[in-house]
């Protein structure tokens, strides 16, 4: 599989297709690395998505891609520790264990992620599933239903890459006490690069409509800032932010153009407003991941972006760049 990869022999192990994590009581036990006595857990993210990867036959690339299942999430192409997934110019995943030469690398960097966050949303490609029945259809429609399973994974698996950290902790459902009135919450994601100082947490919601049918989403913030203040006298750099699955348009302001959410992005915006909260949609950050792999990993990680969830300017991330608290969108 690859110079880079420590997995040629044991290819059900490998990072492009499982992701291990342990599990954490407390943030505490998170901050100090307290294992839960469970161990280490692995999560297999191609069989949640339903068999987009299969066994290759050929022992030189161990896996294969399957077209007909395959809905672009790139999260096999994150998990590769040396990059050997090629992927063509409709952001889908061809060979594994197969650099891209200088001319395909070069032709995606020019023509396709010059483009993400930059005006446009990402234009990912649906499954060319024919008459096949399979679970999903397209990256958001995997994203918008079974928030634990899905989007969250997902999200851990995204993030763990965009950390500059060459070995970030990162896991799931980590516990926290939200106040003495609430019983004790959960932390969706939450990764820390202990050797720069920064602690990520990731509230992940399946779309815009569920979030908002809930309603949860601005007392679970806030009661999570009073659980995390607990652990500030570590000194890390923190902060939090809502991770959002589905359509992405639907988190526009109804006021911007190509808005598909209606009168329920004006409440939206204005609690994201009072409380200086920070979105990002799973395509954000999944557009933010290619340019970290073809432009600059010094400028596309999530420490990087640092400033621009806490600094008070900005209200979120999409794959068409940041939008400003003046309700335009910034390309990055």
């Amino acid at each position: 599989m690859g110079e880079f990869c420590l997995f040629s022999d044991n290819c059900s192990g490998a990072p492009c297709v499982a992701t291990k994590m342990y599990k954490y009581s407390g943030i505490t036990d998170f901050v100090e690395d307290h294992r839960h006595k469970s161990g280490l857990k692995t999560y297999c993210l191609p069989d949640t998505i339903g068999g987009c990867l299969t066994r290759d036959s050929d022992p030189e690339h161990r896996f294969s891609v399957n077209d007909e299942r395959c809905i672009n999430c790139m999260a096999c192409v994150m998990g590769c520790p040396g990059n050997k997934i090629s992927i063509n110019n409709s952001i889908h995943p061809l060979e594994f264990c197969q650099e891209m030469n200088e001319e395909e690398f070069s032709m995606f960097k020019d023509t396709v992620a010059t483009e993400l966050l930059n005006g446009s949303f990402i234009k990912l490609p649906p499954v060319q599933a024919g008459r096949l029945k399979v679970p999903y259809r397209r990256f958001e429609d995997f994203t918008k239903v079974k928030e634990t399973e899905n989007i969250a994974l997902w999200t851990a698996i995204a993030m763990k890459y965009l950390s500059k950290s060459t070995s970030p902790r990162i896991a799931l459902e980590v516990g926290i006490q939200k106040n003495h009135a609430d019983r004790d919450g959960r932390l969706d994601v939450s990764l820390l690069n202990t050797e720069d100082g920064y602690l990520f947490v990731a509230e992940t919601k399946v779309s815009f409509e569920k979030m908002m049918q809930e309603g949860r989403y601005e007392s679970q913030m806030r009661s999570y800032e009073i659980g995390l203040q607990s652990i500030d006298n570590y000194g890390f750099n923190r902060t939090k932010f809502l991770v959002v699955g589905g359509q992405e348009s639907d988190l526009l302001h109804s006021s911007m153009p190509c808005s598909t959410s209606g009168g329920n992005s004006d409440l939206f915006y204005n609690v994201l407003r009072e409380n200086n909260l920070f979105y990002a949609s799973a395509n954000g950050l999944l557009a933010l991941a290619l340019k970290k792999m073809f432009i600059s990993a010094e400028r596309y990680s999530l420490e990087s972006i640092y400033d621009h969830i806490t600094c008070g300017k900005y209200f979120g991330l999409l794959s068409c760049g940041f939008i400003t608290k003046d309700l335009r969108i910034e390309p990055y």
